[in-house]
């Protein structure tokens, strides 16, 4: 191979940063981990959701593995997407981050830790995390996770993947930031590198927006 011609991987790279601008600002863009940046994924090409952006979130209600702040938080260990997103009126309405994992994986990646940073920064001013875990084996694991990374919002037991498939999520860990009226604003997958950044201005676009 001659050492001077490009590969093929360089050449799309090359492209897709021409072309992520005007991609970026396209409606429905779902956002993707790839490598060490962010990138619009295609929708119906290795998709993490067949949700799209603009799509209303699907509600659910599912038992906090951490009751002691679902309690806190909204007086119940069962915690629902309706408490912060405007249909129950004796609650504030918040952005909501979302985010689906897997138990098993947090013993290897750091996503609660990430969530859990921005929940503090940001809490105060309309923002709320939710995790939802998908795992059916032994709890430990989760409860390991959330003492290791002293998780103050509520993590849920989504044992049977019920609401994952109602948001039909793909892969793990998968992404949804939730506006207070109801709708999907972001999709993606991952919790490293330029993410927080990203989420850092998509939370305070949306708090801004009001």
């Amino acid at each position: 191979m001659n050492a001077d011609r490009p590969s093929r991987r360089t050449i799309m790279s090359i492209l897709l940063f021409l072309v992520a601008p005007a991609v970026l600002g396209a409606a429905g863009v779902i956002w993707a981990q790839d490598a060490d940046w962010l990138r619009p994924v295609v929708p119906g090409e290795d998709a993490t959701t067949s949700l799209r952006v603009g799509d209303d979130a699907p509600a659910f209600s599912l038992r906090a593995y951490n009751e002691e702040v679902a309690l806190r938080l909204v007086k119940s260990p069962l915690v629902g997407l309706n408490f912060f997103v405007g249909i129950r009126p004796e609650y504030p309405k918040e952005v909501v981050l979302l985010t689906f994992l897997t138990a098993e994986s947090q013993t290897e990646r750091h996503d609660l830790a990430v969530l859990q940073k921005l929940y503090k920064k940001y809490r105060g001013n309309g923002v709320v995390a939710l995790a939802i875990s998908v795992d059916k084996k032994d709890p430990q694991t989760v409860y390991a996770a959330i003492d290791r990374n002293d998780v103050a919002f509520p993590v849920l037991r989504d044992r049977f993947a019920v609401v994952a498939r109602r948001y039909d999520v793909k892969k793990y860990p998968s992404l949804f930031v939730i506006d207070k009226s109801g709708k999907i604003q972001a999709i993606g997958e991952g919790y490293e590198n330029d993410i927080e950044g990203y989420l850092e201005e998509k939370i305070r676009d949306m708090l801004a927006a009001g």
